[in-house]
């Protein structure tokens, strides 16, 4: 049996900050259903939502009461503090927003993910996993595992937090947990004023904003995109770029493209004065953002 917590997360609202990207091709909606046979019960005790579960790595161990087959990558949930809830199943990407508002559970949906293709049982994993995070409705906390039911109170998904290792064996040092990259930069709207030198006119209408993971989310001028940074040997990287497909002039069009291309190559941040400066793996700068 898995509880429902009042306090933990409360009634969660998707908001539009990638609704506009579920009707083009380079998103998926899933379709949400009910399923699983573990009911869930009234909550025993409060959990705190922000210390319990917010910026915590969660794994996934069970999908509609099954557990997640060996040899299959499980799939990850975090939700973050920016409003947005995001992870990877075994083959895409996905995210979503979500607000709380006090009352008991949750409402998901849309949830946008990558389309990239993956082995049959990778897949089919994905699938269901989607499925039932659509379908979730409430979410519970108990002995340092999160569920998640449908409306009917059966339980879809069962989560335990991701475990960090560091070696073999007890009284190895500490992990050293990195922060995502361009979190410092998180929790403002970026305005982009050049891309590769080039000015960026007032009202081009290139912005951004960062997630403390590292998710970022805006426009290209004509399109709305997310995407994700991740960290890599040689700084970071940023895609794969999910982006609506609505047709605007050719010279925003243009511009949307460098800025999409630019934003892909980037490998380093760097603040200069107010400003974010992102830069190739030279060193040189790419694209500079100026805060709203």
């Amino acid at each position: 049996m898995f509880p429902r917590n009042p306090r933990l997360l409360g009634r969660v609202h998707l908001v539009a900050a990638l609704v506009a990207l579920a009707a083009v091709s380079g998103c998926r909606s899933p379709d949400g259903r009910d399923g699983g046979p573990s009911p869930v019960e009234p909550p025993p005790i409060a959990v705190d939502f922000d210390a319990a579960i917010v910026n915590r790595e969660w794994v996934c161990v069970e999908i509609d009461g099954a557990a997640v087959a060996d040899g299959v990558m499980r799939p990850t949930l975090r939700f973050g503090r920016d409003g947005r809830v995001s992870g990877k199943s075994p083959v895409n990407q996905y995210g979503a927003a979500y607000r709380l508002d006090g009352a008991d559970g949750i409402e998901l949906g849309p949830v946008m993910s990558t389309l990239m293709a993956g082995r049959d049982e990778d897949m089919k994993v994905e699938s269901s996993f989607m499925r039932a995070l659509q379908a979730a409705s409430n979410i519970g906390y108990r002995d340092g595992k999160l569920g998640l039911s449908a409306k009917s109170g059966v339980r879809v998904l069962l989560f335990e937090p991701m475990p960090l290792r560091c070696g073999d064996g007890d009284g190895g040092p500490l992990p050293i947990v990195m922060p995502a990259p361009l979190a410092e930069f998180a929790g403002s709207e970026w305005i982009c004023v050049a891309i590769e030198g080039e000015a960026v006119p007032s009202d081009g209408g290139v912005v951004m904003t960062v997630a403390a993971e590292g998710a970022l989310q805006g426009r290209g001028g004509v399109n709305r995109f997310a995407a994700a940074a991740k960290r890599a040997e040689d700084g970071f990287r940023i895609g794969p770029i999910v982006a609506t497909e609505m047709a605007g002039s050719p010279e925003a069009g243009a511009r949307e493209r460098r800025f999409f291309a630019a934003l892909e190559r980037a490998r380093q941040a760097a603040r200069d004065g107010a400003d974010l400066s992102l830069r190739d793996g030279t060193g040189r700068e790419i694209l500079r953002f100026r805060p709203r």
